[in-house]
């Protein structure tokens, strides 16, 4: 599943009623969309219950994206971070009885040449679920969707490489994915630059390339970088209209940074009471963030 701005899913909740009523009358595609929103966190936390409900409804007609749409949110909800940090991993028969489950799902979707599941298999091979972690499988599984033309097969390809340290060919496949519109692997291509080549001019391009696509974390480097003055002059004025972008597109922390600036007075007007809407919406957004909604770091 692809995680999605703020913005997409106020929309999806509002069209809610809309696609429960056609759902009812037997539209797979409703039916995927009325489980997209319960699980999207537009609520006020993602219910799984009526998510998995209706990917199921839609599976049971053949529909192989609700097979995988069904599989990844199960996998999600047994890893939930909520309960992930506070007990042994799967330590629950439930969460494992899930992961079982979604691995079944994969497999089933992957033989109908679903890419998606490929990749989920992929991790599950490299992570180590069942098995001793196998990276020459993962890989396997993920160059198979790669041929396909699955652009997060390519990240995932590129994210094993970088793992190991071999960040000329995961840069490679981040290009690959890039060239064909992947806003996550021109930022992984940004942190490249930033963090490792230490070129802060290249690293600026490829995250405007990455917040045109609409990853938030992208604008809000951008605007770390006018702040601090790295491959430019410092520009506070231009760190805070890129951190105004990293915000609108949904990253709290970004908010949270515009509303210190309003708070000190920092490169715009003082204004505590901006500031304290500012935090109020950084608080917000953490939430969605927690729950799925709006883009992270692409190989976390």
């Amino acid at each position: 599943m692809a995680y999605e701005s703020q913005e997409y899913v106020e929309k999806l909740m509002a069209k809610l009623p809309e696609y429960l009523q056609a759902a009812e009358n037997g539209d797979v595609e409703a039916m995927k969309k009325a489980a997209e929103a319960y699980g999207s966190g537009g609520t006020k936390k993602p219910d799984y219950k009526k998510a998995r409900r209706w990917y199921a409804k839609a599976a049971a007609e053949g529909d192989v994206d609700a097979i995988e749409r069904l599989a990844d949110l199960l996998m999600r909800e047994a890893t939930n971070p909520k309960s992930f940090f506070q007990r042994l991993f799967f330590s629950r028969k439930k969460e494992f009885g899930m992961m079982v489950q979604a691995y079944k799902l994969c497999q089933v979707a992957a033989e109908k040449g679903n890419t998606a599941a490929l990749c989920h298999l992929g991790q599950i091979a490299d992570a180590g679920i069942f098995e001793p972690p196998n990276p020459d499988k993962a890989l396997e599984y993920f160059k198979k969707a790669a041929d396909l033309g699955d652009r997060a097969a390519m990240v995932d390809i590129g994210n094993m490489y970088y793992e190991q340290e071999k960040y000329k060919e995961g840069v490679e496949w981040y290009g690959k994915a890039a060239k064909l519109g992947d806003a996550k692997a021109a930022y992984n291509i940004g942190l490249y630059f930033e963090q490792i080549v230490k070129d802060y001019p290249k690293a600026a391009g490829w995250y405007r390339r990455s917040s045109e696509g609409g990853i938030a974390e992208a604008a809000t480097n951008i605007a770390y970088l006018y702040a601090k003055g790295l491959g430019c002059a410092k520009n506070v004025a231009k760190a805070v209209e890129w951190y105004a972008k990293g915000s609108e597109l949904g990253d709290p922390a970004a908010t949270l940074q515009l509303a210190e600036q309003y708070k000190t007075g920092d490169g715009v007007p003082k204004d505590p009471g901006k500031a304290a809407e500012l935090e109020k919406l950084a608080k917000k957004q953490s939430q969605s963030w927690n729950a799925g909604v709006g883009e992270g770091v692409a190989w976390e």
